[in-house]
């Protein structure tokens, strides 16, 4: 029986990794995590309609800086929580080809996603336009959600790999989600969108008194959504089929082989908790 990508697991480990490994995370990534406080605050206030017509030109100014200080975050952090180590070449301010790409598939890849959720969901689109009936423009909406967590399940795992100055791009990252694809989508698109709901609760129900938790809560979302990704990534570094351009790497010496399914859990869920070993720990 093949092992499967446990969701529960990963979600909840996702909420403690940050807290777990804060001494090593913080000090690399401290003043891009300033910097995406300040814009979480600014876009708050200068975000909403009061902004008039340029309104949409600041919400699409605030969401490309959010993703070039997201990358700068996410780097240094996904080397932490996967290698437990940080690149010499990351963290701080610092700029290089690794958030550079990073930044450009966190939009190019959400693109992809669109363009193909969109033509898988357009028959349908189409009969609900040509009959009126809106069960159709209900099914392509439900479709095209599908056809996304599946496309972006597939290919998220290119995210960590650049992280990690690894080869292969979408090709390796296709490989490594292999047949786990829907279960990677599950945690890599369901669950930030709903714990994204969660800030915006928080400042609709408490109001001006409530934006700065939000502010705070939504910043830790953003760390606990790339905690998850390098979680999926760990679990299936040990346990899935690895992608033609890790295979010389690996040198063999896998020790959780022998385990059976129920030991292998509980062996990556040991792991997670202490905090400070990943798979990179036992495997070089």
């Amino acid at each position: 029986m093949k092992l499967k990508l446990p969701i529960l697991e990963v979600v909840v480990a996702a909420f403690r990794l940050p807290v777990q490994m804060r001494e090593s995370l913080l000090p690399a990534i401290q003043w891009p995590l300033i910097l995406l406080v300040g814009l979480q605050v600014a876009g708050t206030f200068w975000g909403g309609p009061e902004a008039g017509e340029g309104a949409i030109l600041m919400i699409v100014l605030f969401g490309i800086t959010g993703l070039v200080v997201t990358a700068m975050v996410a780097v240094p952090a996904h080397q932490i929580f996967i290698r437990g180590a940080l690149n010499e070449a990351s963290g701080g301010l610092r700029w290089t080809s690794r958030e550079t790409w990073y930044f450009l598939w966190s939009i190019g890849l959400p693109l992809i996603v669109l363009v193909l959720a969109s033509l898988i969901s357009m028959p349908l689109v189409v009969i609900a336009n040509m009959t009126g009936v809106p069960v159709f423009a209900s099914l392509a909406v439900l479709i095209g959600l599908i056809a996304g967590i599946a496309v972006y399940g597939r290919f998220s795992m290119v995210l960590p790999r650049i992280a990690l100055g690894q080869a292969g791009g979408l090709r390796a990252a296709g490989q490594m989600a292999g047949e786990h694809y829907w279960r990677v989508g599950l945690i890599s698109v369901l669950f930030p969108l709903i714990i994204n709901l969660v800030p915006m609760f928080l400042q609709g129900a408490l109001g001006p008194i409530g934006v700065p938790l939000a502010v705070l809560v939504g910043v830790y979302f953003v760390i606990v959504q790339i905690a998850a990704l390098a979680l999926v990534y760990r679990w299936l570094q040990e346990f899935a089929e690895p992608p033609e351009e890790d295979r010389e790497d690996e040198g063999g010496n896998d020790d959780t082989a022998f385990l059976d399914d129920e030991q292998a859990d509980e062996r990556w869920l040991e792991d997670d908790q202490r905090g400070d070993q990943g798979p990179d720990d036992r495997r070089h």
